[in-house]
């Protein structure tokens, strides 16, 4: 797959020129009738003032009619738009399929030493088509990173000084440094252009060898420029039999590389494509409703990016499936952000509820489309943890709704420990060598005993009680933090009379505890910042027959210290075995596939991390680049969700970092974070 060979017909390149001659010709009468028309038009207004003046004084004096449109015709008097004379001939390929626009874009890099390929996205998109493409083609492929450093023009000056490269643009740039002769290298446009200047503007900065334009033809009426576009174009003398042949050839490669892009890219590119398209993108199309804007991007991610939910690889599909079940969640922010209320209630958009899986299932299978206007609307996803008293307008709200839920039965008995096991009574803790182990530990302790007091930090209880829900074989119930005296009881009622096994999660800084919890099997504190004080007041108030205290292991100086009556557990090691034959195995493994399936859980634990350490009165001296660094590391050592570097090598993380919406940025004060490349952002 050569390049294409250039016109050498000496007819047409002299009609060519002449043509060129032409053009400059009219060029320069025009320059010269609109130096005519400037003018006119100072004259006119120069006397245009005092005319005025004569018309407010005088009463027999008209005044002077403003300039009319057709002395100096508009099309006269503005500058002539860039045709793009004087550049090669730029060609085009059309695909009646979408989705084989990028298979054919992997296949020209595959064939090309150097590209410059410009994209129909934001920047934040770039990171899946480099991963693509450089895992089809091998590419030395390169993209811009404002938080890197990797401004455009430095990244470009890159690009230019190797032999073999290529460099992913948004359609929005324009390199400054532009060139000066004919490059010897390829420009591709993916999509059509929404702007005609820019196309031609980008094509004369690069003034490469070979101008490539891939679009879906349907496509080709959606901007004005599309005709002109179209005019300006001819069809790649490349587009030969032999080149699809070879571009079928590569399709087995693109479509495992496809396969293998992580979800939350294509999930974050879904986002990008709607804001993109929408009223506040740069690819906004006039004639599309809300409906119709979401229904091709459900077409784009579900066709060219090939998404599958995570939830659907562990389920078996049906032809019968929803539309929404196949697609991402959307956050409401995002919904009311870009007007998509339309789309929510004709079904096409997954919208991300506050409510655990089981609770939107018994909505109905297309639970999105029954939602109204009201869920739609803007608001923080942490209410209740920064202000509970928003949420006290219901006696049974959804705490009280949700620990009405029987337990999971798919893991009862699952954690039995091995037969000739035996749980230490008594007042321990456990040193924890790899936090990850945290959650699982919880969930192994709980199942030994019939009735479990579990102590957290009170703005997480709502949201580990839905991550909890998914593995934990109880009935799990929570007093809220600024819960009154009688509903705190009613809740301690319902723990300690329940038939089934349950677990009560409550705020670890609570001072006075209902007196009926003083009969607990067990207690189990967990939490950041745990405060000794508060665990010697509860002894006071709670007789259960064992007391484990968590922490990491860094800790164990600071803590250990002053916890008289505590000792290490005597079985700990073999509990926080790392390996198959640890009691925690089987814990582990569902605690790893419910945060590899639930990760709308696994955001709002992370984003609640944030926003109560803001919050709280330490937040004020922590800076927030501090602050996120710490949540980074609890996401990606507890939650599996972060980088390498912040996770753990022996539990590494099964997902990207999580995101965080515009909303919380700003009211949170976080942009110093954002601006270090601590803090991804939702969408952008």
């Amino acid at each position: 797959m050569g390049e294409p060979a250039p016109v050498n017909s000496q007819v047409e390149r002299t009609a060519s020129l002449s043509r060129a001659a032409e053009s400059l010709a009219k060029a320069a009468t025009k320059l010269s009738e609109a130096a005519r028309a400037m003018s006119l038009v100072a004259e006119a207004l120069s006397k245009g003032s005092a005319s005025k003046t004569l018309a407010i004084n005088g009463s027999g004096v008209k005044s002077v009619q403003p300039a009319q449109p057709d002395i100096v015709p508009s099309s006269e008097a503005a500058p002539a738009e860039d045709e793009g004379v004087g550049l090669p001939q730029p060609y085009r390929i059309l695909f009646d399929e979408e989705a084989d626009v990028l298979l054919v874009l992997c296949s020209l890099i595959y064939d090309r030493s150097k590209v410059v390929c410009y994209l129909p996205c934001g920047a934040h998109s770039l990171k899946l088509y480099k991963n693509l493409i450089s895992g089809v083609t091998g590419a030395n492929v390169l993209t811009t990173d404002p938080f890197e450093g990797s401004t455009l023009d430095l990244v470009y000056d890159k690009f230019l000084k190797e032999r073999r490269s290529t460099i992913l643009l948004p359609e929005t740039d324009i390199p400054s440094n532009s060139a000066k002769e004919v490059a010897d290298y390829t420009v591709i446009h993916v999509g059509w252009p929404s702007n005609k200047r820019q196309y031609v503007a980008q094509r004369r900065a690069h003034h490469a060898s070979t101008n490539l334009l891939l679009a879906y033809s349907g496509d080709q009426d959606l901007y004005p420029s599309g005709s002109a576009i179209m005019s300006q174009t001819e069809t790649w003398p490349g587009d030969s039999g032999g080149f699809r042949a070879s571009v079928d050839i590569l399709r087995p490669l693109f479509e495992e590389a496809l396969s293998e892009v992580p979800f939350e890219m294509k999930e974050e590119a879904y986002l990008d494509w709607i804001h993109s398209h929408s009223k506040q993108g740069p690819r906004f199309v006039s004639s599309w409703t809300p409906s119709t804007l979401v229904n091709r991007a459900n077409e784009f991610i579900l066709g060219p990016l090939a998404y599958r939910s995570p939830a659907s690889l562990t389920q078996e599909s049906t032809s019968q499936a929803p539309l929404t079940d196949r697609l991402p969640e959307v956050p409401m922010e995002f919904v009311a952000q870009h007007g998509l209320q339309a789309a929510v209630d004709e079904g096409l958009l997954r919208i991300e509820v506050e409510a655990d899986d089981t609770h939107i299932h018994d909505l109905g299978s297309n639970s999105a489309s029954r939602l109204s206007a009201e869920d739609t609307r803007p608001r923080s996803m942490f209410e209740t943890s920064m202000s509970p008293s928003l949420q006290s307008r219901n006696t049974i709200d959804e705490y009280d709704s949700e620990d009405q839920e029987d337990p999971n039965p798919s893991f009862v008995g699952m954690y039995e420990p091995p037969g000739n096991f035996e749980l230490a009574t008594g007042q321990s803790y456990f040193a924890l060598n790899e936090e990850f182990d945290s959650i699982p530990l919880l969930c192994f302790l709980s199942s030994q005993f019939d009735k479990t007091i579990l102590f957290l930090e009170g703005a997480m209880l709502k949201k580990y009680m839905r991550l909890f829900r998914k593995f934990i074989p109880r009935k799990i119930m929570a007093i809220k933090p600024n819960d009154s005296p009688n509903q705190a009881t009613a809740v301690s009622l319902r723990f300690m009379g329940s038939s089934l096994p349950a677990v009560l999660l409550l705020d670890h800084t609570i001072d006075k505890l209902p007196v009926m919890l003083g009969r607990a099997g067990c207690c189990i504190y967990w939490a950041h910042n745990t405060q000794l004080e508060q665990i010697r007041k509860h002894q006071s108030q709670i007789f259960s027959a064992s007391t484990f205290l968590i922490f990491p292991s860094t800790r164990r100086d600071r803590l250990v210290t002053g916890l008289a009556g505590f000792r290490e557990h005597p079985r700990s090691d073999l509990i926080l075995d790392t390996s198959h034959h640890s009691p925690l195995a089987t814990a582990r493994s569902a605690v790893r596939s419910a945060l590899v399936t639930g990760r709308k859980i696994v955001r709002s634990l992370y984003t609640t991390q944030i926003t109560s350490l803001r919050g709280e009165a330490h937040g004020k001296t922590q800076g927030a680049q501090e602050i996120v660094r710490w949540a980074n590391r609890y996401a990606a050592r507890i939650l599996l969700h972060g980088s390498l570097e912040d996770g753990s090598r022996v539990f590494p993380p099964v997902g990207g970092r999580p995101s965080v919406t515009q909303d919380t940025v700003r009211i949170f004060r976080l942009q110093p974070a954002v601006k270090e490349g601590l803090l991804s952002v939702l969408g952008s």
